[in-house]
C-alpha cells in the first residue's frame, strides 16, 4: 500500500483499444511506419470493420502482433475481413473441414489451422491468349496505384517525398493521387 501512494501521486487513466476503437487505422499506420513496403499490409474496409468488431482482449499487443503475423504472411498485400478471421484465429482453413470457427480464446497453434495464401494465376502463363483476355489498362492502373500508396507509407504521407521515391515530379504524382482518389494522408 505504502507504494501505490508513493507512486500514485498522478493517476494517468488510459482506455483501452476496445474504448479507443476509432483510433485503430492511426494505430496501424504507426505500428507500420519505417517498414519495408514487402512488410507493410494494406487493409480494406471489410478488414478495419472486422477489426472494428473484435473486442481486443489483448489490448494494443494484440493489435501489434496482428500486425506484424499480417506483414510476415501477407506482406505487400491488401488484405479483407476474411484474412482478418484467420489471423485473429476466429476463423480457420482447415485441410479437411474447409472454413471453420475457432471457439477457444487462446490463438491456436499450427495444428489447429493453416492459412493458405491467395493464389494469382499469370493467365499469360496458364492459359492461352485468345481464351483469356488481359486488360493491360487495368494491371497496369493496379500496380501503378500501389506503388504510389506504398512511396506515400514509407514517406509518412509527405508527397515531395513520395515523389522522389518514385521518381516523378510532385506535381505529377498530386495528378495521379486525384486520378485514383488517393488522400493525401494514405
Amino acid at each position: 500500500e505504502d507504494l501505490y501512494f508513493r507512486l500514485g501521486v498522478v493517476p494517468i487513466i488510459v482506455p483501452s483499444l476496445a474504448e479507443r476503437i476509432e483510433d485503430l487505422p492511426l494505430l496501424i499506420a504507426h505500428m507500420q511506419r519505417g517498414k519495408l513496403p514487402g512488410v507493410v499490409v494494406r487493409f480494406d474496409r471489410s478488414a478495419l470493420e472486422a477489426l472494428k468488431r473484435h473486442s481486443w482482449p489483448g489490448n494494443v499487443r494484440e493489435l501489434r502482433n496482428l500486425v506484424e503475423r499480417a506483414g510476415v504472411l501477407h506482406g505487400g498485400e491488401t488484405i479483407d475481413s476474411r484474412t482478418i478471421g484467420v489471423l485473429l484465429g476466429t476463423r480457420c482453413e482447415t485441410p479437411n473441414a474447409g472454413l471453420c470457427q475457432q471457439t477457444h480464446a487462446v490463438s491456436p497453434g499450427p495444428e489447429d489451422y493453416r492459412i493458405v495464401p491467395p493464389f494469382h494465376a499469370d493467365p499469360l502463363t496458364t492459359a492461352p491468349a485468345h481464351k483469356v483476355p488481359i486488360n493491360l489498362k487495368d494491371m497496369l492502373e493496379t500496380m501503378e496505384l500501389e506503388r504510389i500508396q506504398m512511396a506515400l507509407d514509407l514517406a509518412n504521407g509527405v508527397i515531395s517525398e513520395a515523389a522522389r521515391l518514385l521518381t516523378l515530379k510532385r506535381t505529377t504524382l498530386i495528378e495521379k493521387m486525384r486520378k485514383y482518389g488517393v488522400d493525401k494522408s494514405a
